[in-house]
């Protein structure tokens, strides 16, 4: 069952989730001209090489989107205030679901729900 949010909170973390969404939009399509290219130097009589290049090319894009995201996730999560009472981390993680299924920090691993609804009161 998933935990409730005190309002503020939860407002923070609907905004950090669109622009994460935002971001991954944004990445998706930077990877489809790789993947096209990947696709047709596949189906051309080229170089192994040449094939392996773009492909490593566009996985290492692929992988810095990533890591782009995901630190730009934390940072927002920081600015707005949407962070763990115990560790001061942001609490916003696309990839965990400890935070929504167990209550607990996906940093510090810490319940924390108890303490976010009394820094509220």
């Amino acid at each position: 069952m998933p935990h409730q949010l005190p309002s503020e909170f939860d407002s923070a973390r609907r905004i950090i989730r669109r622009s994460h969404q935002r971001r991954i939009l944004v990445l998706g399509a930077v990877m489809i001209p790789f993947l096209v290219v990947i696709v047709a130097l596949g189906k051309l009589a080229i170089p192994i090489w040449l094939f392996l290049i773009s492909a490593i090319l566009g996985f290492a894009v692929f992988i810095l989107g990533l890591v782009f995201v995901n630190m730009r996730d934390k940072h927002e999560s920081v600015t707005l205030g949407f962070v763990c009472p115990l560790c001061g981390a942001g609490l916003y993680c696309a990839t965990l679901n400890r935070f929504w299924v167990r209550g607990e920090c996906p940093h510090c691993q810490q319940p924390i729900f108890g303490e976010l609804h009394d820094q509220v009161a």
